[in-house]
């Protein structure tokens, strides 16, 4: 199989976000051909997911009101991360690729953005909210969106026959970012963190929460960082 340096990193809360995520993929490899790598997040607390409704889809579609025991929301992020191994190992199959997949401890946003390295690509899974009246929404600085962001937004929106709304935001300010990105319906938000309008994990953690969508971000890696592997376990790996 062909070596490839550059990783799509697909971090999900749970394999019906991964599930989401992965719908893109295709498309955004088509563009940018990477290794494909999934992460799960197993939780700390009973309180980990970042979504504004307290429940989560486990596996096999069971949806649950109440947060359940630790140990078990840990179990159910194990068979996720696994159900996602094995999407991912067909689709580095077709693709002629490596993949990988690993469980992590802690907020997604933050364990996602620590495997960020050089060109890597990060998609943020979760169940679009508007599916039925949505558009790829890409979202711009003041000066606009990167010309690397407005050619993947335009291949997404032709995989999901859809058109590119153009969001602009004139500020750095998260509460303004947020409030221009929660007036939309999105089946996919596509930013480029080295262009801007969001310059920090904490800021892209609240754009996450505010899209109700998957979030495909390019120049990922100003938020990469060494940490500890000790949060992180290998699920499984396929050359």
């Amino acid at each position: 199989m062909s070596a490839v340096s550059r990783k799509l990193i697909i971090a999900a809360e749970s394999l019906e976000g991964a599930d989401a995520a992965l719908s893109l993929c295709r498309a955004i490899l088509g563009l940018a051909p990477a290794m494909p790598s999934g992460l799960i997040i197993e939780p700390v607390g009973n309180d980990y997911w970042s979504g504004r409704d307290p429940k989560i889809i486990s596996t096999r579609g069971i949806l649950m009101m109440a947060p359940p025991r630790v140990d078990r929301l840990r179990r159910m992020a194990r068979r996720d991360a696994a159900e996602l191994g094995a999407r991912l190992s067909d689709l580095a199959k077709d693709l002629d690729t490596e993949w990988d997949c690993t469980v992590a401890a802690g907020d997604l946003v933050g364990a996602a953005c620590a495997e960020l390295r050089d060109a890597d690509i990060l998609l943020l899974g979760q169940r679009p909210l508007f599916r039925g009246l949505s558009r790829v929404v890409l979202l711009g600085g003041e000066k606009g969106p990167s010309e690397a962001a407005r050619i993947l937004a335009g291949a997404l929106a032709q995989e999901s026959r859809t058109s590119v709304a153009v969001l602009s935001a004139e500020t750095c300010a998260d509460d303004q970012i947020t409030a221009l990105v929660e007036r939309t319906h999105a089946v996919a938000l596509v930013l480029d963190l080295q262009a801007g309008p969001v310059m920090s994990e904490e800021s892209l953690k609240r754009v996450y929460m505010a899209a109700r969508c998957p979030i495909v971000a390019l120049g990922g890696a100003r938020f990469g960082r060494i940490t500890s592997k000790a949060g992180a376990s290998r699920v499984d790996r396929r050359d």
